[in-house]
């Protein structure tokens, strides 16, 4: 209890004890009404009093006083915690073992800058003027290894093949007439279109996988026949007579054969049959089955125009012969008329009912007609004036 309320209570006949069990108060004179004004008058008695000379408005600060006070507070800085040295330590490590798991890989910004492809230089070749080298357009693999795997085709499936590659090129070369000086880019062109249409990409696949080309030539050395296939290093050779195929016009035609019993049409067609018939012959070289059958020796395909070979061209362009009758001996200054006396034994050619330039040996002479025997040892009775030197 507070001192001075226990002097209050004594000077008011009230007696203050206290122990473990409390406070005691005896009232000497009075009651417990008493006691409750006692002590209403105590807490006005201690309570401080205003001045009267201070007003109850909180009094005014200066200018100065306000600026400061309008100042931000600095903020309080953060007190550093100090670890002690063995826990930071200790956390430096596990950092440490934790970065060294985790690779870490730093990509640098790169400005991406189109790159044209890199294509390797193709050098010139240095090819005659009367040779190209033939452009395969097909993108096509072809699916079959051999020539045999070819189906046959009717005569409306070869007929209009063949109109289709006739009318592009007439097209491509921008012909009028099928009359055209032969150029050995024309060679190379139906090259590409039979590789398409006929054999279905088979040529220029054979080519490509074994690393091989084509070249297309016209030839002026070729006289007396047509056109032939050969090969030089990588690259088969299809060559084609410029002079026979030139000499081929509107009042020849019904005179001259190629692989056909019917006669050509123009120099196109002609051009196209010798392609047909050359053609076979490189592919018979390419073929695998037929070299196969060669090794083992079980296969006359090199002897040019066998069994396999008629069978081929039959199938795929109708031919029914392998043999060309396009030179018009009639109207052509490569028949020159015998001009000695014809004896037994003479060597000479002639033109039979098959309209073919035929060689043989007389063996008869007649009033009118001399006997002539033939490489097949038929016999062919001729009139003189149809005779003309050995071709």
């Amino acid at each position: 209890m507070d001192n001075s309320l226990k002097k209050y209570l004594e000077a008011n006949d009230i007696i203050v004890k206290s122990d473990k069990t409390g406070l005691h108060l005896t009232i000497k004179n009075g009651n417990l009404s008493d006691l409750k004004e006692l002590f209403a008058n105590f807490k006005q008695t201690s309570s401080p009093k205003p001045s009267p000379h201070k007003s109850s408005s909180p009094p005014k600060s200066s200018p100065k006083e306000e600026k400061e006070k309008s100042k931000p507070k600095p903020k309080p800085k953060p007190v550093p915690v100090i670890k002690k040295r063995e826990e930071s330590e200790s956390e430096e490590e596990e950092e440490k073992k934790e970065q060294s798991k985790i690779k870490k890989i730093i990509v640098s910004p790169v400005k991406t800058v189109p790159v044209k492809p890199i294509t390797p230089s193709k050098k010139k070749e240095n090819l005659p003027s009367n040779t190209v080298r033939v452009i395969f357009t097909s993108k096509k693999k072809s699916s079959i290894k051999s020539l045999t795997e070819l189906k046959g085709l009717s005569l409306n499936d070869v007929t209009k093949r063949r109109k289709e590659i006739y009318d592009d090129f007439m097209e491509e070369f921008d012909l009028e007439d099928p009359y055209p000086n032969l150029e050995p880019s024309m060679i190379a062109f139906l090259i590409n279109k039979y590789d398409i249409l006929f054999f279905d990409s088979l040529l220029s696949t054979q080519l490509k996988d074994k690393g091989l080309g084509m070249l297309a030539v016209a030839s002026n050395l070729l006289t007396k026949t047509a056109g032939c296939e050969t090969r030089v290093d990588n690259d088969f050779i299809i060559k084609i007579s410029t002079k026979i195929i030139d000499n081929i016009s509107e009042d020849n035609t019904s005179r001259l054969y190629a692989n056909k019993v019917t006669h050509v049409q123009n120099r196109i067609d002609a051009l196209m049959e010798i392609i047909e018939h050359e053609l076979i012959h490189a592919m018979n070289a390419l073929d695998p089955i037929n070299n196969e059958m060669l090794e083992s020796g079980t296969c006359e395909l090199q002897s040019s125009h066998g069994n396999w070979f008629t069978s081929i061209v039959n199938r795929l362009f109708l031919h029914t012969q392998h043999r060309h009758n396009l030179i018009d001996f009639a109207g052509s200054n490569e028949a020159v008329k015998l001009d000695v006396q014809p004896k037994l034994g003479t060597k000479v050619s002639f033109v039979g009912k098959d309209r073919k330039m035929t060689n043989g040996t007389i063996v008869k002479l007649n009033p009118k007609k001399a006997q002539v025997r033939v490489a097949e040892g038929l016999i062919w009775n001729v009139p003189y004036p149809n005779l003309y030197k050995p071709i």
